[in-house]
């Protein structure tokens, strides 16, 4: 296996600590819902407050120790923009439909009365789960067009 640059090093930082991050997150306030105890707004602000935070500490930490550890600063090339912009693009694309599934499904529980009924919480969760789905996709995208080349 050939090494990995210090982009994509980054990448994989990032990706794992979203993803474990999220899990954490998802999965009390999904447990919550499931067990019909969705969570109030305001615990729910609580939570995503705190776990932001937790995101950021961990990413400044992973990426000053990769920093440090790489030693070589690589430079930014033609390559490495096409493969974020190209990132960003299926990112959009994964955000937008979870957007539109959400709005869909609201508008038709609202004309036919049948579904998930959606609160203010279950939104914002569902927004966040969307957001969270595009992110993984974003830096799984990354490391793809690395790989295999753009």
């Amino acid at each position: 296996m050939r090494n990995l640059s210090n982009h994509e090093s980054g990448i994989w930082s990032s990706l794992f600590i979203i993803v474990l991050t999220s899990v954490y997150f998802f999965s009390k306030v999904l447990g919550a819902m499931a067990a019909g105890t969705p969570l109030p707004v305001d615990e729910l602000y609580r939570l995503g407050l705190a776990l932001v935070f937790i995101i950021v500490a961990a990413e400044i930490a992973l990426q000053v120790t990769l920093a440090i550890a790489c030693r070589k600063k690589e430079r930014t090339d033609e390559r490495d923009a096409l493969i974020a912009a190209k990132g960003a693009r299926n990112a959009y694309y994964v955000l937008v439909t979870g957007l539109a599934l959400l709005g869909g499904h609201a508008a038709l529980n609202r004309i036919f009365g049948r579904g998930l009924e959606i609160d203010l919480s279950t939104a914002i969760v569902f927004v966040l789960l969307a957001l969270v789905i595009a992110e993984i996709f974003h830096f799984a995208s990354q490391l793809y067009y690395y790989r295999r080349g753009v």
